[in-house]
C-alpha cells in the first residue's frame, strides 16, 4: 500500500442536519452507547463543521463492526477530535474502496511505542497501519512528526507504517527546514508522511525505502 499523491487537506462538510438525529441515535443505541453519551455526542455533531460527514457514517453503520469503532465514537463527545475522527472514517472508506479488509480503529500501544488510528490486520500480524494528523498551519508540521516519531510510529511489528498530516495551510508555506523534520522523521520510524495541504499533497517516503 502507498499514499495517493493528489489528495488535499479534508475540509469541513457542514453541521448534521435534524433529520440524521434519528439514524444516528438508533446506530448508538445498536452500539450500545449509554444514552448520556448518545446525548453529548449528537450534541456536537450539531454544532461541528465536520459532524454531517461523521454522523453520515454513523448512521450507515459503515465500520460499527470494526474492532475499536466504539472508542473512536466516543472521541465524538469532545468538540475538538471531531476532526480527528472525520479524518480516521474518511481514511478508512478509502481502504474499503480499495478492498481492503480486516479494517480495525484506534489500536493503542503505548508499551511498543505504537498509536495507530487506522490499522489492517491478517493471521500474520499488522499488515498496515496509520496514524493520522490534524495541523493547523505549516509551524505546526514540526511538533506533529516528533511527536510521530517519538511515540506513535516508532515501535515495530507493522508491515506497512504511514502518517497522514491534513495541513490547514498551503504547500507554499512548506519550508526546508520543516521538511528535513518530516525526512528524519520519516527514516526514524521507517514511515511514510503525507502532508495534505488545502492547495495539493506531497509524500515523504524514508530514505532506505525499497518500494516507495
Amino acid at each position: 500500500m502507498h499514499l495517493e499523491g493528489d489528495r488535499i487537506a479534508q475540509q469541513p462538510t457542514g453541521k448534521m442536519a435534524s433529520e440524521y438525529e434519528e439514524a444516528v441515535t438508533a446506530a448508538l443505541v445498536e452500539s450500545k452507547v449509554a444514552p448520556v453519551d448518545q446525548g453529548r455526542m449528537l450534541t456536537q455533531l450539531r454544532k461541528s463543521d465536520y459532524g454531517a460527514a461523521v454522523a453520515e457514517y454513523i448512521a450507515s453503520r459503515r465500520f460499527a463492526d470494526a474492532p475499536g469503532y466504539k472508542e473512536l465514537i466516543f472521541q465524538v463527545k469532545q468538540p475538538d477530535m471531531m476532526p480527528a475522527v472525520h479524518q480516521a472514517m474518511e481514511h478508512a472508506a478509502e481502504l474499503q474502496a480499495k478492498n481492503v479488509n480486516n479494517i480495525e480503529l484506534e489500536l493503542k500501544l503505548p508499551e511498543k511505542k505504537l498509536d495507530l488510528d487506522v490499522l489492517v490486520r491478517s493471521e500474520g500480524g499488522i499488515e498496515y497501519g496509520a496514524q493520522l494528523k490534524d495541523v493547523q498551519s505549516a509551524n505546526g508540521i514540526k511538533s506533529a512528526v516528533a511527536k510521530i516519531a517519538e511515540k506513535q510510529l516508532a515501535g515495530p511489528g507493522v508491515k506497512v507504517k504511514v502518517a497522514i498530516l491534513d495541513i490547514n495551510d498551503v504547500k507554499g508555506a512548506l519550508t526546508d527546514r520543516i521538511l528535513k523534520n518530516v525526512q528524519r522523521a520519516a527514516d526514524r520510524t521507517n514511515a511514510s508522511f503525507g502532508l495534505r495541504f488545502k492547495d495539493g499533497s506531497l509524500t515523504v517516503f524514508p530514505t532506505k525505502a525499497t518500494n516507495p
